[in-house]
């Protein structure tokens, strides 16, 4: 057998004592210098001096079945790829591979199988992937076996994978240094600037998949100490400012070689915190708590910053281990003093500052708390009191607080409607104090006040011992209090001076004078002073009448007075009576009127009788008011009506049955002008006998 290899030698291999049906296998290494455009790996070739080693830096590589065929069962072989060049290396970029799942290709990174074991590919699945010879490697060479049976498959026994295809190529015996990332962090909660970060955590990046074993890594403060090689920092550093650059020089611990390169070190600041303010909260219903809302504190720590967020919490440990924060953001405090704390965070970068709010308890400076009161009557019956001297009284440092009362809660709220300073009531009443205290609190609070019981005094305004025409008088009068003395204390006074030994309900005085009785309630302690006189009063002469009579109506006036010592009553027919002696509105026919003294003494009566006439006629023949006349009341008995002009002269006399006929304005057959006409009436009343006269008008 004659053999032609790739550089143009030829070889003749001679077989002796060739048996037949017998099977022989012939196994050719070969080892190929210089360029190589394809690369196939051997189908069977792993067996000692049949390996095959390629020296190249350009080449495809294909499993046994080549560029266009699938690969065929029964691979069982090995192959050494090295580079051209002293200390370059190899490098398999597989761009593609489809494998049956057991079978493998491995790569070994050297010029054999006892070199280390960079990877393998045993995938059923489209892929790619890169190895490269290791710095460590001295040679640059890569050993690869594939291996899918361990028994001999026919040739034609072909697989329905692709098999593998791969770029190889050589690189230069630099650093392949790889690029980090900057390291973040946040500040602490203390805020100063400063963290310690672990450079370690870049190490492996900038390794760049190169064996550590063969590299050092150190990290510096500037680059001509990286490129120096001199001070390395810990790996644990804390930075010293904000961002900082760290210098990373990757060194080969083989040939000296290094790269440098750098990245940031960056602190994420805290958020500040806004400044520090207590939040005061009204305790509006006087019950000593107060309920905080954190919805409504959180804007105030937020300012509208939609990069934070706030988590409220109820103590500092619970911030800082970020448990349990609040979810009820309603919360109550029974204290004066009271502190929540929040966790103010950055949602961009996590960072959070811790921060607290204080929540103090408002509550009006009440000296007793405006309990439900009691006040004295006067002798009105009326309860005064001066609201001015009960704020001083109620409340502490009153000067700081704006007061005000009102008799219902609507006014309170809106503060209308505000009480006088000194109020005067007559019966039980609930008021409502609003107080405006500090922070723009707004207390209201109600309460009762409550007159004392009604003072009945029997005593009247005055008494009057009678004196009459001789001198003589009707003797001692009894003042009665008409209080009891069980409930009350007494003290008698004339004037302004104390009766010794007065201090009973009544007193018996002979003594004209101002008479005082000075009384005090035994339960409540309030004091009164009732106040009378007593007088020396005449007997009373006579009543003087005088009569505003108008015609046809019921509208007469009638004004009585008296000539004596007043004051007097006056009763009009037992109908009326008033102490002005002046009666409206008095209908026609007989009267009395009866003067009697207010102090008991004596009365005088005056009689008079009213008639009642037309105060116009019209004798036009209409049979309308044709005639005039007085009017006919029973008991009454006219004897004579006369008529005037208002010259005097006499018109006509009416008497018998001509009085109720009337005049029909004729005088001797003559008709009278309209004019005003006066009359008068002669008449006996109850066998008495009586004059009246008026006026009317005669209208044509």
């Amino acid at each position: 057998m004659r053999i032609d290899n790739v550089m143009g030698t030829k070889n003749t291999i001679a077989f002796h004592l060739v048996v037949p049906n017998l099977f022989f296998f012939l196994f050719i290494s070969l080892k190929i210098h210089g360029q190589s455009t394809d690369i196939i790996m051997p189908r069977y070739n792993n067996s000692p001096g049949f390996e095959l080693t390629v020296t190249t830096c350009e080449a495809n590589f294909y499993d046994s079945g080549g560029s266009s065929e699938n690969y065929r069962y029964g691979n069982n072989a090995i192959i050494t790829i090295c580079p051209e060049n002293p200390n370059e290396r190899i490098n398999i970029d597989f761009t593609n591979y489809d494998l049956q799942a057991s079978h493998v290709l491995q790569i070994y990174d050297g010029l054999d199988t006892t070199a280390s074991t960079l990877g393998s590919i045993s995938n059923a699945l489209s892929g790619t992937a890169f190895f490269r010879a290791s710095y460590g490697n001295a040679t640059g060479c890569l050993t690869l076996t594939f291996i899918t049976s361990s028994t001999f498959a026919e040739p034609n026994d072909d697989t329905s994978y692709s098999g593998w295809r791969a770029l190889v190529f050589c690189t230069p015996p630099i650093i392949d240094i790889g690029n980090p990332e900057d390291l973040v962090l946040n500040d602490d909660i203390s805020g100063d600037g400063t963290e310690l970060f672990n450079l370690q955590r870049n190490t492996n990046t900038i390794l760049n998949t190169q064996n550590p074993e063969d590299f050092t890594v150190t990290y510096h403060l500037s680059l001509i100490q990286a490129e120096s090689g001199i001070n390395p920092l810990d790996l644990l550093f804390g930075n010293t400012s904000n961002p900082q650059t760290i210098y990373a020089r990757l060194e080969n611990r083989h040939t000296g070689e290094f790269a440098t390169t750098s990245f940031r070190l960056v602190l994420n600041e805290i958020p500040s915190l806004p400044p520090i303010q207590t939040i005061y909260v009204c305790d509006t219903d006087l019950d000593g708590t107060i309920v905080a809302n954190l919805d409504e504190t959180e804007p105030l720590i937020l300012e509208d910053n939609a990069n934070l967020a706030v988590t409220f919490f109820a103590d500092m440990d619970n911030v800082l281990e970020n448990e349990n924060p609040l979810t009820d953001n309603q919360i109550q405090f029974a204290q004066t003093e009271n502190t929540i704390y929040y966790r103010l965070t950055d949602v961009q970068t996590g960072a959070f500052a811790v921060g607290s709010q204080q929540f103090n308890l408002i509550s009006p400076p009440l000296n007793r708390g405006f309990n439900d009161i009691e006040v004295c009557r006067d002798l009105n019956a009326e309860a005064v009191i001066d609201l001015a001297a009960l704020s001083q009284n109620e409340i502490t440092d009153i000067d700081s607080f704006a007061i005000s009362y009102h008799e219902s809660l609507i006014d309170a709220e809106n503060e209308d409607n505000k009480l006088p300073p000194i109020f005067i009531f007559d019966k039980e009443i609930t008021v409502y104090v609003r107080i405006n205290g500090f922070e723009s609190c707004v207390f209201i609070k109600s309460f009762q006040l409550k007159p004392t019981s009604i003072i009945k005094s029997g005593m009247v305004e005055s008494y009057t011992i009678c004196q009459f025409k001789d001198g003589s008088n009707t003797g001692p009068v009894v003042i009665n209090s008409g209080l009891n003395a069980n409930d009350f204390d007494f003290q008698w006074f004339l004037e302004d001076t104390p009766l010794d030994g007065e201090t009973s309900p009544m007193l018996s005085v002979l003594e004209p004078g101002t008479y005082k009785l000075a009384i005090t309630n035994s339960l409540s302690g309030c004091g009164y002073t009732l106040e009378t006189s007593v007088r020396l009063a005449e007997v009373p002469d006579n009543v003087e009448l005088k009569i505003e009579a108008k015609p046809f109506s019921n509208s007469n006036k009638i004004t009585a007075t008296v000539n004596g010592d007043g004051p007097y009553t006056y009763e009009l027919s037992g109908l009326e009576s008033n102490t002005t002696g002046v009666f409206f509105n008095v209908p026609a026919g007989p009267h009395s009127i009866t003067a009697i003294n207010s102090n008991g003494c004596s009365s005088v009566t005056e009689r008079l009788f009213i008639i009642g006439y037309p105060k116009f006629f019209t004798p036009n023949q209409d049979f309308h008011n044709d005639n005039w006349n007085i009017q006919i009341n029973p008991g009454i008995n006219i004897q004579s009506l006369r008529i005037f002009n208002r010259y005097g002269r006499l018109m006509a006399e009416l008497k018998g049955d001509s009085v109720a006929v009337g005049w029909d304005g004729l005088t001797n057959g003559t008709p009278m002008p309209a004019d005003t006409y006066w009359f008068q009436v002669d008449f006996t009343y109850n066998q008495e006998n009586y004059t009246n006269s008026g006026y009317f008008a005669l209208m044509r």
